[in-house]
Order: structure tokens, then C-alpha cells, then sequence
């Protein structure tokens, strides 16, 4: 069953900073078990949280907000994405993404994509000669991690008045953007993204970062929504991603069982437009798109800057 919600807002117009990345998974896809019941069904003026909407995020470490962007919006993103990717070379670099593991630990091409726009391909596009066996239109991953600066479509989207009251709202005082990218789950080649939590790879002292997780296209359980484990944001943080002592590669730090019980996992589909808030702690992921249709999202992260260390 879905809750919906439905309040007025004030709107509240106020200069915000910025945001960043994260990362996602699935496994088992359980097709019976019914969406989270924690969805708000947006008047959502201007992007102001509700008191109720709100306490939700609070208390889930996640909330729903179903159907906000208008249309004309998503379609703008998704056409820039495309000019995009038609202009991406992929014999210039043949980057691999993936979460698993550190198979990206030394690749400067990642390493160095923070304030840049850059390609990140699919595992299963290459060969083992490294050469493409799909379009490269269904090979991208994910395009990172600075869009939100470097590209105009996206740095519209990203410090528009609904993006700044949306951030206001979950109590930012000085946010400020720190990661943005766009993820592909293209049919039959997007892959899974494992269980995680975005503040093992965006750690602020003290940890401020959440995720704005944007639907371009309908996100289902058969093509690979997010799936997140509700009140998880209240555990411990006790690992972390680095840089090791050269700068040049990246390690993890502490100790994670990466192992989450399964039937804890909350399915989160949701229609074109919608936007899914995640707390910097709270355990998600994606399940491989083994679909005929795409999903596509944007993730922006953002963490506070006033009294806050950011590494």
C-alpha cells in the first residue's frame, strides 16, 4: 500500500550551495513484496518539506517524494544527456565503474573526475581486448562527478529554486554540492550496484552528506530501482573509502561484513519525475536492469559546510 500525503507549503526562496555522488545495488528481486509505505505525494510547492514528510526522512533515513519535476524538465536532462554521450569518444579512455571490491582503486581517470565530466563504461562492455561489444550509446555507466558545475543544462537543474528549498528543508544551513552524476541502467547491460552507504565514500566530521536521487525515467523492480533499509542511518559508521598514504589509488578503511539481511530491504519504484532522499547513512542499492527499458536517474550530493571538515 502507498501512503500519500497530501499538505500545503510555504515557499521559501534562499541562496544554497552544492551536492554529490553515490552508489547502489540488488540481488534477490522479490517481485511480491510490496513498495515501502513511505511515500509522499508531492504538492510539494517549491520543494519545501512537509513536517510530516520530514519526520518520515528522519526516521526512515529515506523518503519518496513521487512525481515532482514537471515533464518538460526530465526531458531537458535526458536530451543533454544524449548530446552528451553521442559526443563521448570511447577509444580515448575505457574506464570501468564498478563498486565491487577496488577494481577502480588506481585509475587516475576516476581519481581525478571530481571537478570534471567523464565516462565511466559498463563492466560487461568490453571485451577482453578492451574493445566495445555493445553500442556505445548502451555501454555508459554513468557520467561523473562534476556536472553539476561544469555542464549549464545540469547546473540549472542542480541550483534551481526547487533544488535549493529541497536542501533548506532537510535543515542545510550552508549546503554545498559536492558530487553530481548521471547513472545508466540501460536493458539487459546495467549493472548492479551493491549495498552501501554513500558516507563510506563522502565522509564529512561530523557526517552531514545526503543524496538526491532523480528518476529521469520510470524506475521498477524489474529495470532496477533503489531498494534501502529503513532506520539503517542510525548505524554506526565504522568504514570508510581513502586515499592510501601516495595519493594515487584509493582503500578502504575499518571494517564492514557487507553482508545486510535481505528481507530488511525496502523496494523503492517510482515514476518519471520522482526524487528519492537519502540520508548519508542509510544502507541502499540496485539490482542488475534485466528489462527491456532503460532507467535513468541523477544523483546529486550535498554536505554542510559551516562548521563541517571536508577531507
Amino acid at each position: 500500500m502507498i501512503l500519500r500525503v497530501e499538505q500545503e507549503r510555504m515557499t521559501i526562496l534562499r541562496n544554497v550551495g552544492a551536492i554529490t555522488v553515490p552508489i547502489v545495488l540488488a540481488i534477490m528481486v522479490v517481485s511480491f513484496r510490496a513498495p515501502h509505505d513511505g511515500f509522499a505525494r508531492a504538492t510539494f510547492h517549491a520543494g519545501v518539506l512537509s513536517a510530516v514528510e520530514r519526520a518520515r526522512f528522519d526516521k526512515d533515513g529515506f523518503l519518496v517524494l513521487r512525481e515532482v519535476l514537471p515533464r518538460e524538465t526530465t526531458d531537458e536532462l535526458l536530451r543533454e544527456l544524449e548530446q552528451l554521450a553521442t559526443s563521448f569518444d570511447p577509444e580515448a579512455q575505457r574506464s570501468v565503474f564498478t563498486t565491487d571490491d577496488q577494481q577502480r582503486v588506481s585509475d587516475e581517470y576516476f581519481l581525478n573526475s571530481g571537478h570534471e565530466v567523464r565516462y565511466f563504461l559498463e563492466k560487461d562492455a568490453l571485451d577482453a581486448n578492451g574493445k566495445l561489444v555493445v553500442d556505445k550509446m548502451r555501454a555508459l555507466n554513468k557520467i561523473g562527478h562534476a556536472l553539476h558545475d561544469r555542464n549549464p543544462t545540469f547546473r540549472k537543474f542542480a541550483y534551481s529554486p526547487l533544488m535549493k528549498n529541497l536542501v533548506r528543508s532537510l535543515g542545510f544551513s550552508r549546503p554545498q554540492i559536492v558530487q553530481s552524476m548521471a547513472i545508466f541502467k540501460h536493458p539487459k547491460i546495467g549493472g548492479e550496484v551493491n549495498a552501501h552507504r554513500d558516507s563510506w565514500f563522502l565522509l564529512s566530521r561530523p557526517a552531514t552528506v545526503k543524496g538526491i536521487w532523480v528518476a529521469l525515467e520510470d524506475a521498477t523492480i524489474e529495470n532496477g530501482c533503489l531498494w534501502a533499509v529503513p532506520g539503517s542511518h542510525g548505524d554506526p559508521l565504522t568504514y570508510r573509502m581513502i586515499r592510501n598514504k601516495h595519493g594515487n589509488a584509493t582503500e578502504f578503511s575499518g571494517h564492514d561484513a557487507h553482508t545486510y539481511d535481505e528481507s530488511r530491504f525496502a523496494p523503492l519504484p517510482v515514476p518519471r519525475g520522482s526524487i528519492v532522499l537519502l540520508h548519508g547513512s542509510n544502507v541502499h542499492k540496485s539490482a542488475p536492469n534485466l528489462s527491456r527499458k532503460s532507467r535513468v536517474a541523477v544523483t546529486l550530493h550535498v554536505i554542510e559546510s559551516e562548521d563541517t571538515v571536508w577531507p
